[in-house]
């Protein structure tokens, strides 16, 4: 079981080098591709003893046939944090959106 930031609630490696982050209630937040192989591991390297869901990983690790990617956790929590701000953007945009929509429904509606 990987430990990762509260924030954080699932890794996925790709066959194709795509790594994507999800939420912990398994929204998509962010899907990069560091490398052109498969992704064989992830990996967490955790300080201390006593280690939980509080304490953030020192690094997350990708692990392909002939390369490591190394993300360090100040990182990781930083890119989280803007990943569900965008997120959060996307959906009030998106609920702004059905609002008007409705209410151009409602205008039309009365017109006819």
């Amino acid at each position: 079981r990987l430990l990762l930031p509260r924030d954080l609630g699932l890794v996925v490696g790709t066959s194709s080098g795509r790594v994507r982050f999800f939420s912990p209630d398994g929204h998509w937040l962010h899907s990069q591709h560091f490398h052109n192989s498969k992704v064989q591991h992830i990996r967490t390297r955790c300080a201390g003893s006593g280690v939980s869901y509080d304490h953030p990983c020192e690094d997350l690790t990708i692990v392909y046939a002939d390369a490591l990617v190394r993300i360090d956790s100040i990182e990781l929590q930083s890119a989280m944090r803007r990943w569900q701000m965008e997120r959060s953007r996307v959906e009030v945009k998106a609920s702004e959106d059905v609002g008007e929509r409705a209410g151009e429904g409602e205008r039309v509606g009365r017109q006819a």
